[in-house]
């Protein structure tokens, strides 16, 4: 996934969610003398095409990507309909961006989107250039589910939020009753952050785990993939027990773990850690080839340079194949409709999820991956 894209992607993000994604968005760094650097990776994120996908986006922005991927296409409202024609969001939906329930005070709800719509199965149609459709109306209030606590626009706070008939028990999804208007909103799950040293004790503990889990699965290049699903109840419980063994040593730490393997492994420094960002630069060995467009070498004149690394697809393929192996995405959702994300790398003993990287006894380890087999 190029930046552009991952940019494109988060949208209409909140400022604050995007402002810890910008910091690793894919960049070109300054090499030191002699080499040449490509870009900056931070967390892992998976994708079925190897050679495409480049790690940008951590923390709280991998949370809430299926959240920003959403706000692309905003409903704009015609009385108790709620219409979206506008490819890549152009148009905004009048009213909050975001809302925060009283219930539910650790969540974002943002206006729901074409991701969202199609993961719940909600009906929608498109218009067939990129937007789509779809209706609220008086007969889609469900029960009663809190008031908003606090919004972007400040004059929903205080407004009443219900349930959605079309998604029947899911908290997740509320419409929200703006003086006769509808809107549709969604959550992806809690916002939480560990500290140094910290354990997901807290966090599932908001997320009411293991008790409340609805659902436990694996996943791959996206949430909608699920390969299978861990039904079993004392598995489950084994699973979690296993989660809280991990301790936050930040996300800088698993990337470090990452590149001493590498260097283990291959016995070169292609790939190093760079302290100051405490992020992972690759470093191809070669000189990029470089091309000038325009027909001059003056960015005064409008020229943009082309850059090709002609060995950065092996090498990344060789990266990927070593920290990826065993490794599992897991897929956590309790009874309210609310996720929990996170990869685990038992090459580095390392599970990465929010905003933090966990470290888990090798033995722990063994052990959890056993469990997150295919049944």
């Amino acid at each position: 996934m190029k930046a552009d894209d991952i940019l494109e992607t988060m949208g209409n993000l909140d400022d604050t969610l995007l402002s810890h994604t910008e910091d690793m968005i894919l960049q070109r760094q300054t090499a030191p003398a002699g080499k040449e650097a490509l870009h900056t990776v931070g967390e892992p994120r998976h994708s079925g095409n190897r050679k495409k996908v480049l790690w940008a986006v951590l923390g709280i922005a991998a949370a809430f990507l299926l959240l920003a991927a959403a706000i692309r296409f905003l409903p704009k409202n015609h009385g108790q309909e709620n219409t979206t024609t506008s490819p890549g969001g152009a148009q905004m939906a009048a009213g909050s961006e975001w809302i925060i329930l009283d219930v539910f005070p650790g969540v974002y709800y943002y206006p729901a989107g074409v991701d969202a719509l199609s993961l719940y199965n909600f009906p929608y149609s498109t218009d067939g250039t990129g937007g789509i459709r779809f209706e609220i109306t008086k007969e889609d209030l469900g029960e009663a589910l809190g008031k908003v606590k606090d919004a972007d626009d400040k004059q929903a706070v205080g407004l009443s939020v219900y349930q959605c008939s079309k998604t029947p028990g899911r908290k997740n999804f509320c419409v929200l009753d703006q003086n006769g208007s509808l809107k549709l909103y969604h959550a992806y799950g809690y916002i939480s952050h560990l500290t140094d040293g910290g354990t997901l004790e807290e966090t599932f503990r908001t997320y009411g785990f293991p008790d409340s889990c609805k659902a436990m699965s694996i996943w791959e290049e996206r949430e909608e993939n699920i390969l299978y699903q861990i039904e079993d109840k004392e598995t489950q419980k084994k699973v979690f027990e296993l989660l809280l063994s991990g301790v936050n040593i930040g996300l800088g730490e698993v990337n470090r773990r990452m590149v001493n393997l590498w260097k283990e492994t291959y016995g070169n420094d292609q790939i190093q850690f760079d302290e100051a960002s405490q992020t992972i630069k690759f470093y191809p060995g070669t000189e990029a080839q470089t091309i000038i467009h325009n027909g001059t070498d003056s960015d005064d004149t409008g020229a943009w340079e082309e850059f090709n690394w002609p060995e950065m697809n092996e090498l990344e393929e060789a990266a990927y194949a070593l920290w990826d192996k065993d490794s599992k995405n897991l897929l956590l959702e309790n009874t309210d409709g609310f996720r929990l994300s996170m990869s685990i790398y038992p090459q580095v003993n390392c599970i990465s999820t929010l905003d933090s990287g966990l470290d888990v006894p090798e033995d722990k380890m063994i052990e959890l991956i056993s469990l997150l087999q295919k049944p």
